[in-house]
Protein backbone atom coordinates (compact mmCIF):
# COMPACT_ATOMS: atom_id res chain seq x y z
CA UNK A 1 0.00 0.00 0.00
CA UNK A 2 2.58 2.53 0.92
CA UNK A 3 4.43 1.58 -2.14
CA UNK A 4 1.75 2.31 -4.52
CA UNK A 5 1.07 5.59 -2.48
CA UNK A 6 4.54 6.07 -3.59
CA UNK A 7 4.14 5.63 -6.88
CA UNK A 8 1.64 7.64 -7.32
CA UNK A 9 3.04 10.62 -5.55
CA UNK A 10 5.71 10.77 -7.75
CA UNK A 11 3.84 10.16 -11.04
CA UNK A 12 1.69 12.92 -9.38
CA UNK A 13 4.84 15.20 -8.69
CA UNK A 14 6.65 14.58 -12.63
CA UNK A 15 3.32 15.12 -14.30
CA UNK A 16 3.27 18.32 -12.02
CA UNK A 17 7.12 18.88 -13.61
CA UNK A 18 6.20 18.43 -16.66
CA UNK A 19 3.22 20.53 -17.22
CA UNK A 20 4.77 23.20 -15.43
CA UNK A 21 8.01 23.29 -17.57
CA UNK A 22 5.87 23.41 -20.34
CA UNK A 23 3.89 26.26 -19.37
CA UNK A 24 7.07 28.35 -18.23
CA UNK A 25 8.53 27.77 -21.99
CA UNK A 26 5.29 28.92 -23.62
CA UNK A 27 5.43 32.06 -21.94
CA UNK A 28 8.92 32.20 -22.85
CA UNK A 29 7.86 32.23 -26.56
CA UNK A 30 5.11 34.34 -26.52
CA UNK A 31 7.22 36.82 -24.41
CA UNK A 32 10.24 36.61 -26.98
CA UNK A 33 7.51 37.09 -29.79
CA UNK A 34 5.74 40.01 -28.43
CA UNK A 35 9.25 41.39 -27.99
CA UNK A 36 10.82 40.73 -31.94
CA UNK A 37 6.50 42.30 -32.98
CA UNK A 38 7.83 45.16 -30.82
CA UNK A 39 10.77 45.48 -33.22
CA UNK A 40 9.51 44.70 -36.37
CA UNK A 41 7.32 47.37 -36.40
CA UNK A 42 9.52 50.02 -34.49
CA UNK A 43 12.65 49.18 -37.10
CA UNK A 44 12.75 49.70 -40.96
CA UNK A 45 13.61 47.06 -42.75
CA UNK A 46 15.25 48.94 -45.84
CA UNK A 47 17.52 50.79 -43.01
CA UNK A 48 18.23 47.25 -42.10
CA UNK A 49 19.60 46.29 -46.11
CA UNK A 50 22.37 49.01 -46.21
CA UNK A 51 23.88 48.03 -42.75
CA UNK A 52 26.64 44.99 -44.20
CA UNK A 53 30.09 46.31 -43.08
CA UNK A 54 31.74 47.21 -39.25
CA UNK A 55 32.10 50.26 -39.78
CA UNK A 56 28.25 50.74 -41.35
CA UNK A 57 27.83 51.68 -37.15
CA UNK A 58 28.33 55.28 -38.06
CA UNK A 59 25.42 55.43 -40.55
CA UNK A 60 22.19 57.18 -38.94
CA UNK A 61 20.35 53.87 -39.97
CA UNK A 62 22.44 51.95 -37.63
CA UNK A 63 22.11 54.47 -34.47
CA UNK A 64 17.86 54.35 -35.22
CA UNK A 65 18.05 50.83 -34.84
CA UNK A 66 20.07 50.37 -32.52
CA UNK A 67 18.25 52.73 -30.31
CA UNK A 68 15.26 51.01 -30.82
CA UNK A 69 16.60 47.88 -29.62
CA UNK A 70 17.98 49.73 -26.64
CA UNK A 71 14.80 51.26 -25.92
CA UNK A 72 13.32 47.36 -25.73
CA UNK A 73 16.35 46.46 -24.39
CA UNK A 74 15.44 48.90 -21.35
CA UNK A 75 11.79 48.14 -20.95
CA UNK A 76 11.99 44.49 -21.08
CA UNK A 77 14.96 43.98 -18.53
CA UNK A 78 17.28 42.49 -21.02
CA UNK A 79 20.99 42.12 -21.46
CA UNK A 80 23.13 42.83 -24.58
CA UNK A 81 23.54 39.43 -25.59
CA UNK A 82 19.60 38.53 -25.41
CA UNK A 83 18.96 41.34 -28.03
CA UNK A 84 20.43 41.95 -31.09
CA UNK A 85 18.98 41.71 -35.07
CA UNK A 86 20.29 38.75 -36.86
CA UNK A 87 19.71 38.29 -41.12
CA UNK A 88 20.09 34.96 -42.86
CA UNK A 89 23.48 34.66 -44.82
CA UNK A 90 22.74 34.53 -48.48
CA UNK A 91 23.82 31.31 -50.39
CA UNK A 92 24.77 29.63 -47.07
CA UNK A 93 23.27 26.65 -44.92
CA UNK A 94 19.71 28.11 -44.00
CA UNK A 95 20.90 28.38 -40.35
CA UNK A 96 23.94 30.49 -40.71
CA UNK A 97 22.86 34.20 -39.60
CA UNK A 98 24.91 37.35 -39.42
CA UNK A 99 24.52 40.53 -37.04
CA UNK A 100 22.82 43.40 -38.34
CA UNK A 101 22.26 45.55 -35.57
CA UNK A 102 23.32 45.08 -31.48
CA UNK A 103 23.32 47.26 -28.44
CA UNK A 104 26.97 46.18 -27.63
CA UNK A 105 29.26 49.17 -26.97
CA UNK A 106 31.35 47.26 -29.30
CA UNK A 107 29.79 47.10 -32.72
CA UNK A 108 30.55 43.30 -34.39
CA UNK A 109 27.97 43.40 -37.96
CA UNK A 110 28.65 40.70 -40.55
CA UNK A 111 29.97 38.67 -37.62
CA UNK A 112 28.50 35.14 -38.54
CA UNK A 113 26.44 32.99 -35.77
CA UNK A 114 25.69 29.32 -36.50
CA UNK A 115 21.88 28.87 -35.18
CA UNK A 116 22.14 25.88 -32.43
CA UNK A 117 19.65 23.26 -33.21
CA UNK A 118 17.75 23.52 -30.01
CA UNK A 119 16.92 27.15 -31.18
CA UNK A 120 15.67 26.17 -34.85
Amino acid sequence: MVGLSLLVTGALFVTSYVIGRAEVWEQFQRRMETIAGTGAIAIKGDDLEIIEFELDYLTEEFREARQVLAQIQSRNGLTDEEIYILRPVQDQDPFVAEFVVMTAPEPFIGNRYMIREQNR
